[in-house]
């Protein structure tokens, strides 16, 4: 059995993963496929990215791929279940990019 990926692993802990992925289910196989894959690739990128931050500018607090998954659970307990569940697939969708994207702009190029 292969081992799971770190990023879906900790994006499949997210309430508001959870919730998009049964809202986009409900909205059909392609969309929940499309914007599933679009989640996952986000986060891979910003996992991946997130760790020239650390590597290149030490003098800032951690900002690295555990971060941006602590900015979702962050985001989690600030949205109560209730006004989670009158979200709209879209707006799930949003909340987790910006999550995955808010400390982007630090990471440097590698070249």
């Amino acid at each position: 059995m292969s081992e799971q990926d770190p990023v879906l692993i900790r994006l499949e802990r997210s309430n508001i993963y959870q919730q998009l992925v049964r809202k986009a289910t409900a909205e059909g196989e392609g969309v929940m496929a499309g914007l599933l894959d679009l989640v996952f690739k986000a986060g891979r990128y910003c996992f991946d990215k997130s760790k020239t931050i650390i590597r290149y500018m030490p003098e800032f607090t951690l900002h690295d791929e555990e971060h941006i998954f602590q900015v979702l659970l962050i985001m989690e307990k600030l949205i109560p279940e209730r006004t989670l569940n009158f979200l709209s697939a879209p707006e799930l969708l949003l909340l987790i990019l910006t999550a995955l994207f808010h400390d982007i702009g630090m990471a440097p190029d590698e070249n």
